[in-house]
């Protein structure tokens, strides 16, 4: 009754069970969202979203053709009166079960927010649009850098075109970029390949462009970075295992290096440069391993791409398929702090493991103005021209037409698929 067993201790006589709200009946909440998507106004649509939504957590946002906006964050979040839910407890007594879920009027909302837009970027946004809200619904959040470029951007007018809107789910340009690059040009360098390096950062705009090789060098370096940074604050037989890095520590640590790095500034300034030099330095030569000396050879976008590999031609007796389920390789810009998350630079791969397959902007005042992006095709069948159809104007991020009435349509309509019984 709490969940599946995940782990048993024989010797201790312990079993681990979890149990998770997704697993309640009705707990996904896809399904649901149909019947919130017949809203007609704002509270129609908290009504419906409260039968609707319940998990994933999300931040849910909303817009009418009144020039009405509104912020809601949905979850399925259980009630613990003695815990908080992070850590194992006892199973055995009683004293730390579930008492209900927090009531649907409990959770954050908000409506026509003064400040003109709502920006949730996968963060913590609950407390800058609802402040002094304390109900714990989550813990882990992305990193607030995408959230502050899209902050950033909004805030510079005061009002974005369709083609504006767009524009800014391609932004690539990296916060910790503009941060961390800045410190690491004040570091001397003698050896030619790294003076070289360091000359065309001196020149970059922070844009994690597709054709950028600033951006490769940016990425090679950060991809070093955490572990050296870490390295003063990790004990010495642990380093070889600890992964879980948190970018947001190192950019502090960097920025303003703390007492594990030195017991005065200067050493810790000393220190720091030194940790920024060697990042440096293994980036460059991971890249030179990988691309060659010649940086026009270092370009984001050949190195970082989306590659939309059917399951079918990864089996030991596919190969024959690859031909017909095979999708070229789509080079891309950005990385997992930017606007348009691509994931970073990695020991690992440089491959997109993430990101948004589908966006859109939407028009509430000509709803046939909406475009999309998606990718690879709007069908699923490999051998219809259909299958990778949209893979140009996802990489190049020029929207489609988000057809939505009936007469748009049949206006862009290319062909109609029946579906008939057999008899």
């Amino acid at each position: 009754h709490h969940g599946p067993v995940l782990y048993e201790n024989k010797d201790r006589h312990r079993a681990y069970a979890v149990r998770w709200s997704g697993a309640e009946t009705g707990g996904a909440g896809y399904v649901g969202a149909l019947g919130m998507m017949q809203s007609r106004n704002w509270p129609e649509f908290k009504t419906n979203m409260a039968r609707a939504w319940f998990l994933p957590s999300h931040s849910i946002v909303y817009a009418d053709v009144e020039g009405n906006i509104g912020y809601l964050g949905v979850s399925l979040a259980p009630v613990r009166r003695n815990w908080d839910g992070l850590l194992p407890v006892p199973g055995k007594d009683g004293k730390y079960e579930w008492e209900g879920y927090v009531g649907y009027d409990k959770l954050p909302g908000s409506f026509n927010r003064e400040e003109g837009f709502y920006n949730t970027s996968n963060n913590d946004v609950i407390p800058k649009i609802v402040p002094g809200y304390s109900v714990p619904l989550g813990f882990e959040y992305g990193a607030p850098y995408r959230y502050d470029r899209v902050h950033e951007v909004l805030t510079s007018k005061p009002k974005m075109s369709i083609t504006e809107m767009q524009v800014l789910q391609q932004d690539a340009l990296s916060i910790p970029a503009r941060t961390l690059v800045p410190l690491l040009l004040k570091v001397k360098f003698d050896e030619p390949e790294l003076v070289q390096a360091q000359k065309i950062l001196a020149g970059w705009d922070f844009v994690l462009g597709k054709d950028s090789s600033a951006a490769a060098i940016y990425e090679f370096f950060q991809m070093k970075l955490p572990r050296l940074a870490y390295a003063p604050h990790v004990p010495e037989t642990e380093r070889a295992t600890f992964k879980r890095y948190d970018y947001g520590r190192v950019i502090k640590w960097m920025t303003d290096p703390d007492a594990a790095y030195g017991s005065t500034s200067a050493e810790r300034a000393i220190a720091r440069d030194r940790i920024l030099a060697k990042a440096f330095a293994e980036g460059i030569s991971a890249l030179i391993m990988l691309r060659g000396a010649d940086p026009q050879a270092w370009l984001w976008g050949d190195i970082h791409t989306a590659d939309f590999v059917h399951p079918i031609s990864l089996l030991k007796n596919g190969k024959g398929a690859t031909d017909v389920f095979a999708i070229a390789p789509t080079r891309r810009g950005g990385d997992g702090s930017t606007v348009m998350a691509t994931g970073n630079a990695s020991e690992t791969g440089n491959k997109q493991q993430h990101g948004a397959s589908f966006s859109f902007v939407a028009d509430v005042a000509d709803w046939d103005r909406s475009t999309f992006l998606s990718a690879p095709g709007i069908s699923a069948q490999p051998l219809s021209p259909n299958s990778s159809n949209l893979i140009e104007s996802w990489a190049a991020g020029k929207g489609n037409v988000l057809a939505f009435s009936r007469k748009k349509v049949e206006e862009v309509r290319a062909n109609t698929l029946m579906l008939e019984p057999i008899h």
